[in-house]
């Protein structure tokens, strides 16, 4: 096979892979030359239609002839220092942006691309996948959580208890934000836990995981950010594994009112407890639904009364 065969043959492969992946990406591919706003180069037809368009020719009128213009303009400048970044280190980039459609909606795409050089022409090109579905996911996902009475959050089972993912309500049970509870608190919950509580709240998920039980429940005292100690009521199941460690879904609620009034409720009961003992003879009774007092006599004994 002489050389000019095999330049032939060799070009023949790289306009069918060309083609090939243009037509099966979801999304499509993205050319645009390496000056100021990314003058146009190329756009596929499947990422064209994606995108509402007829023509390449509307497409270039709409984008005033600039791949800049076709982006959100809320993303602009964070894709282009992006992109810029990697360009200048001969890099390839990935970035995650949103591109205007003809009807003035948009579509939610990672773009993956890297410089290119061809016939004394630089350009950048790149792979535009649309994620716009699992984008829409995560934002009803994230709209229902946020629903939830009671805080909701991604832990692993490691000895750290590291929290992966926490939904407002849930930091606002620690009192920290998302940023502090990184900073200060490296994400570690265990951090938090008192710990005459953190060995049993081990044991227990332990021993349900364990025993092949999908879901589990604990109580446990929490050091608040502003000091205070917190009552939470966890239930939780357990969800795929990160690197060989179980993760666990759990959802949080703030018991804490409830438990200092069953504390206050049996100090008074203790408190009428030794009332009554030390009592000589009478005993008032206040019949709540009756709305009335009775009187009865109290049984003596040698320690509490004498016969009259």
């Amino acid at each position: 096979m002489t050389d000019h065969q095999i330049s032939s043959l060799s070009s023949l492969l790289h306009q069918d892979l060309f083609e090939f992946l243009k037509g099966s990406i979801s999304g499509g591919l993205l050319c645009g030359y390496t000056g100021e706003g990314f003058p146009f180069h190329f756009i596929s037809d499947q990422l064209l239609h994606l995108l509402g368009f007829e023509s390449r020719e509307e497409y270039c009128t709409f984008i005033k002839n600039k791949l800049i213009n076709g982006i959100h303009p809320d993303d602009r400048e964070y894709t282009t220092d992006t992109v810029l970044s990697a360009l200048n280190e001969d890099q390839t980039y990935e970035i995650k942006y949103r591109m205007l459609k003809k009807d003035g909606s948009f579509i939610w795409v990672i773009g993956q691309g890297k410089k290119f050089f061809h016939k004394n022409s630089e350009f950048v090109a790149s792979i535009c996948l649309d994620i716009t579905d699992t984008i829409e996911l995560q934002q009803e996902l994230s709209e229902l959580t946020q629903n939830i009475p009671g805080g909701v959050c991604k832990i692993l089972m490691d000895q750290d208890f590291t929290l992966l993912y926490g939904n407002d309500s849930f930091y606002q049970l620690y009192g920290y934000t998302s940023a502090e509870m990184q900073t200060q608190l490296g994400n570690k919950l265990i951090a938090t836990i008192l710990p005459e509580d953190a060995t049993s709240i081990m044991e227990i998920i332990e021993r349900t995981y364990r025993s092949q039980e999908s879901h589990f429940e604990f109580e446990q005292r929490i050091f608040h950010k502003d000091g205070s100690i917190r009552y939470l009521l966890t239930n939780g199941a357990f969800s795929h594994s990160r690197k060989g460690v179980p993760t666990l879904n759990c959802v949080i609620i703030d018991i804490t009112k409830r438990r200092l009034s069953e504390q206050e409720l049996a100090i008074n009961e203790e408190r009428f407890r030794i009332a009554v003992t030390q009592t000589q003879s009478v005993i008032f009774d206040y019949h709540i639904q009756k709305n009335k007092w009775s009187i009865r006599k109290k049984q003596c004994t040698s320690m509490d009364c004498r016969k009259s």
